[in-house]
């Protein structure tokens, strides 16, 4: 699994318009192994994602704004979007994204962030 995460101006460097600062967007790449097995249930990777993410600030625990699997035509994995409301990293430090896999590996998968490096990327990122 990787999670990489999206910069603020990345829609923006789409459409060439302004950046959504309001949101915090992820994309995760899943890859099932030899013990997972390699076939994909399209619509058990497609459905009710929304409540296999979470992103944990402080002590709270808040859901997406918006989940969707990523329909690129890759059938050795899946990939998903999952974005976030951005304003619960305005006092924190560190956050982290949780994955709750009930798809392939049956178990929490957890991406720790410092936000002051995610604050880094998004100044690089909107400055090209």
């Amino acid at each position: 699994m990787l999670l990489a995460y999206l910069p603020a101006c990345w829609e923006a460097n789409l459409d060439k318009g302004e950046p959504d600062r309001t949101e915090l967007s992820f994309r995760l790449r899943v890859f099932p192994t030899k013990q997972t097995g390699t076939g994909i249930n399209d619509n058990a990777a497609s459905f009710g994602t929304d409540s296999l993410f979470r992103l944990v600030v402080g002590g709270d625990s808040l859901m997406p704004r918006y989940t969707e699997r990523i329909a690129n035509g890759n059938i050795s994995g899946v990939e998903y979007l999952v974005v976030f409301d951005r304003s619960a990293l305005k006092q924190a430090t560190s956050a982290v994204v949780v994955f709750h896999d009930w798809l392939f590996t049956h178990s929490q998968v957890e991406f720790p962030y410092i936000t002051e490096n995610i604050q880094k990327t998004d100044e690089l990122s909107c400055s090209l």
